[in-house]
């Protein structure tokens, strides 16, 4: 009995048994997309809630690359894992952007917040989109070239 819930007790078991039966027996009933559907449903809805907005949003963007990540360290491949360092790259930055003050400070007035920024990282990371390769060659590679510009610029003055 270590490990169950006291409030199940002994019939933890076969209450346990009793259940997944009966969620296999409904997920038989329904399509793979059907279930991906009500699952994006359900998520979207806690998104839109707002009591745990902040949690699932964060689980969105950051779940799914992890295992990802992890997953392709376990039989790297270049294309793999190029893909998910520069995923973790604009994620770094979009997390960067998201909790400077002012941006903070005005995105939590919009309606519908953790909603878009979750469509957002699902963009970045989606194979299809390929969000994560385009933000990372539009807008950080060309952000890091003048930071590097200024930077040797800064050092080669001090020298002299």
């Amino acid at each position: 009995m270590s490990g169950t819930p006291k409030s199940f007790g002994a019939d933890w078991s076969s209450y346990k048994d009793s259940f997944f039966s009966a969620a296999e027996s409904t997920a038989n009933q329904f399509g793979r997309d059907q279930i991906g559907f009500i699952i994006a449903g359900v998520i979207a809805l806690l998104l839109i809630s707002g009591s745990s907005a902040q949690l699932v949003c964060a689980l969105v963007g950051f779940a799914y690359p992890a295992y990802a990540s992890v997953k392709t360290l376990r039989a790297p491949t270049q294309a793999g894992l190029t893909r998910w360092l520069i995923y973790w790259t604009v994620f770094a930055c979009f997390c960067l952007i998201d909790h400077l003050t002012v941006v903070d400070y005005i995105m939590r007035k919009l309606p519908f917040l953790y909603l878009t920024k979750a469509a957002a990282l699902v963009f970045l990371y989606h194979p299809q989109t390929r969000g994560a390769e385009y933000c990372f060659a539009t807008y950080i590679v060309p952000a890091v070239t003048m930071a590097d510009a200024w930077l040797i610029k800064q050092c080669t003055g001090a020298q002299q």
